[in-house]
């Protein structure tokens, strides 16, 4: 079943919503989150061609605020573990808003949502793919 929000967006366009069916529950959230971000998809050949470019986001549910993309951040580019009184010194949120610069990142209800460029390699494997660079464009 479609999410509410895909169901209403493509409700004006039956033509629209043929490849949209098939889309898995968490393609749907996909597409409810980038409807919710600056990459909306506006035409109905986006919604058509979504099911076939998933892959170009990212969507991490579990990240709701700067200061977690800011940890993660720390996670990917640190090459050593840090003790506790360390950790407890930095300040993550000027690495959270330098990622989300770095990764046209922005935050929706279903969580932290990221547009890949079509050359961007995948590091973390709990990330969801999807959208097309090429067709989804920032607003």
């Amino acid at each position: 079943m479609l999410h509410p929000l895909a169901q209403w967006t493509i409700s004006s366009s039956p033509s629209s919503s043929q490849p949209l069916a098939g889309l898995s529950p968490e393609d749907c959230d996909l597409l409810a989150a980038v409807q919710e971000s600056p990459y909306r998809l506006t035409t109905l050949e986006q919604f058509r061609e979504f099911p076939a470019n998933t892959e170009y986001f990212i969507l991490e549910p579990n990240i709701s605020k700067v200061e977690d993309v800011g940890w993660r951040y720390l996670a990917q580019h640190l090459d050593v573990l840090l003790p506790p009184e360390l950790l407890d010194a930095i300040d993550p949120v000027p690495f959270g808003n330098h990622a989300m610069r770095e990764e046209q990142g922005c935050f929706t209800s279903r969580g932290y949502l990221i547009l890949l460029k079509k050359d961007t390699e995948i590091k973390n494997e709990r990330h969801h793919h999807f959208g097309d660079g090429a067709h989804f464009q920032q607003q």
